[in-house]
């Protein structure tokens, strides 16, 4: 779809680096465009796909208005991605802003990447807008930065209170803050590893950790995350939550929607 001022497309992701190829660019770092050695020919049926989309002409050039699309995408200045899970559906939207300004965004669904320009970003914020909700409450911030390991353990720290919050709603019987050993963030760490809405599995896909943790690295990391103060010590192998991450458990004890932001761009100060 296209008119004077706006540009709609749809690519399926893996002819991405066989348009940046037909328009003469190279993908640079921030590039989502994968980066493909010399000589690699273009998919089975890419003329007949990009054809389709209306990308391309007869003789199989990529129409100029297009390359300048792919331009941006091959050499940004900046990208943000906004990614939310609710329930069982999932948004992965990103937004590119180009070395001239030009910004343009892209939606991941089962047609494949539909691009437009310019960039869908206020109808995005206002959409979630009313999934994540305006309120006028304020909350006492928590923020922490943790090495990707801690970051895992703390997690499954915080999932093994979840869990027996749950169980207490369901006794109807308040219990008090929860001591857990390795062994149990060792379990906590492969049950939690693949269910959307656990901690666990939330930093284990921001930060793409993917790496085995070994039961030395969780007794090493329990030990630095309670000198930082982030879990308490009760006894000779013996941890507890500290109060901050007792309120996020408690407050979090189910939730349906998960934000994720990301952002990377090229630092241009001199």
């Amino acid at each position: 779809m296209t008119d004077a001022n706006r540009l709609e497309f749809i690519v399926q992701p893996e002819l991405l680096p066989e348009l940046a190829r037909r328009c003469g660019l190279n993908p640079g770092p921030l590039s989502m465009i994968m980066r493909e050695p010399p000589g690699t020919t273009a998919p089975v049926g890419a003329d007949q796909m990009l054809r389709v989309e209306g990308l391309i002409d007869d003789q199989g050039r990529v129409i100029e208005r297009y390359c300048k699309e792919v331009a941006t995408l091959a050499n940004p200045n900046s990208r943000v991605r906004i990614y939310v899970i609710q329930n069982s559906a999932v948004l992965d939207f990103s937004s590119i802003l180009g070395e001239d300004g030009s910004k343009l965004s892209y939606t991941v669904t089962d047609r494949g990447l539909v691009f437009r320009f310019p960039s869908d970003d206020a109808a995005i914020l206002h959409w979630l807008s009313g999934v994540m909700g305006n309120s006028p409450f304020v909350q006492t911030p928590l923020a922490v930065t943790l090495p990707a390991g801690e970051a895992m353990i703390l997690a499954a720290a915080i999932d093994l209170q979840r869990n027996d919050l749950l169980m207490s709603v369901i006794e109807n019987h308040m219990r008090p803050v929860i001591m857990f050993k390795s062994a149990d963030i060792a379990k906590e760490l492969h049950a939690s590893s693949n269910q959307a809405t656990m901690f666990v599995s939330l930093v284990r896909g921001a930060m793409e950790y993917e790496d085995p943790i070994s039961d030395v690295e969780i007794q090493g990391f329990l030990s630095t995350l309670s000198t930082r103060g982030h879990i308490g010590s009760t006894g000779p192998g013996q941890y507890s939550l500290s109060n901050p991450f007792f309120l996020l458990a408690r407050q979090l004890k189910v939730f349906s929607t998960v934000l994720r932001v990301s952002y990377a761009g090229i630092d241009t100060r001199q």
